[in-house]
């Protein structure tokens, strides 16, 4: 069996907790403010689905080295279809189930098919790397391989989750040929200066991230961005800037991180789990966090008139919403080794 990387597990972990936290600041807020203006909102939605689509990438080229062609299209058909279909099922259920029960909305079929596509991530990671697979498998030579990704955000335009797909397409391009080229993140070798510079260079980026260079707010295609043509062109260049230099800070921490922290230290190992389950924590919190936990919120604090977990931002920001998030991956992890007890793993994350 072959040994997992402990750095991109610890990523993949990190990735994983701040998706957590993004969504607590985001659900538990009851849209009491406008998290699109929360300033941790802003610096935690600029990189970590970016970060985990160059991780995705990156893992990708390992698939591609090890199976044919047919045999890897098969593979991410089945490991990533069956649990889109499982729990895109679900949560479509449940949320219009919840919905009838606190709101009386009737259910609607045309919603729960929306809901199916909820779990947009997944969806975009594996028809992004089954476009790579198709690619890398017909082109042999640099110049057909250039032209070809082009001509494929036409073909990503088309299919379901389009606009997350373009955004995302260039990190799991990067992240694929990051490893091809043994680039990331073992053989990181830029000067010591640069690993300063990146953080600084990101915080600095933030000052200028609003509300419309949410991929979810303006889009990415500029022929149909209500932006305008060059305005649009200009929010997608800083976004994936922004997107990119993020997850470099994170990949530059998690190498100093290995370095001055013991490999049996509680905290790491509990986050290197996170990343080894960031697939079913991905799933089970769209379920458990944004739409129960949200829900239950929303009731306990309607009876009491008011929320209590926004009288002080910076306390929410930094405090509170991490807890919450930190809860949640405690819950889910148990529920996942329970799911693993039954042996019902496999068939529920396809792993």
């Amino acid at each position: 069996m072959e040994k997992r990387n402990k750095e991109i597990d610890i990523i993949k972990g990190i990735a994983t907790l701040l998706v957590l936290w993004g969504h607590s600041i985001q659900y538990f807020s009851l849209d009491n403010f406008s998290f699109y203006e929360n300033w941790m909102f802003r610096g935690i939605y600029s990189f970590h689905m970016p970060l985990f689509m160059i991780v995705s990438g990156y893992l990708f080229f390992y698939s591609k080295k090890r199976h044919s062609f047919r045999k890897l299209c098969i593979s991410r058909i089945k490991s990533l279809g069956g649990p889109l279909i499982i729990w895109g099922g679900c949560y479509g259920f449940i949320t219009q189930s919840v919905r009838s029960i606190f709101y009386h909305e009737p259910i609607s079929y045309y919603n729960l098919g929306k809901e199916f596509f909820a779990n947009w991530f997944i969806w975009s990671v594996l028809i992004i790397s089954i476009n790579v697979a198709v690619i890398e498998n017909i082109c042999d030579i640099c110049l057909k391989k250039i032209i070809a990704y082009a001509l494929s955000i036409i073909f990503l335009s088309l299919l379901p989750c389009s606009e997350n797909n373009l955004f995302m397409f260039p990190f799991f391009v990067f992240g694929y040929y990051a490893n091809k080229n043994k680039m990331l993140p073992r053989k990181i070798c830029w000067d010591k200066r640069i690993h300063l510079l990146i953080p600084i260079l990101f915080i600095f980026s933030l000052r200028f991230y609003g509300i419309e260079d949410f991929v979810y707010i303006s889009g990415v295609n500029p022929f149909t961005s209500t932006e305008g043509f060059y305005r649009q062109i200009g929010i997608d260049i800083y976004r994936w800037y922004v997107g990119l230099i993020g997850s470099f800070a994170i990949i530059i921490a998690v190498k100093y991180l290995i370095k001055l922290v013991s490999e049996t230290n509680r905290l790491v190992i509990w986050v290197e789990k996170v990343g080894q389950h960031s697939l079913q924590i991905y799933l089970l919190q769209r379920i458990l966090l944004e739409n129960l936990g949200y829900y239950v919120a929303q009731i306990i604090f309607l009876n009491i008139g008011y929320n209590p977990l926004i009288l002080n931002i910076q306390i929410y920001n930094l405090l509170i919403t991490p807890l919450i998030a930190t809860s949640y991956a405690c819950i889910i992890l148990y529920i996942i080794n329970v799911f693993n007890k039954l042996k019902l793993s496999r068939f529920l994350f396809g792993r």
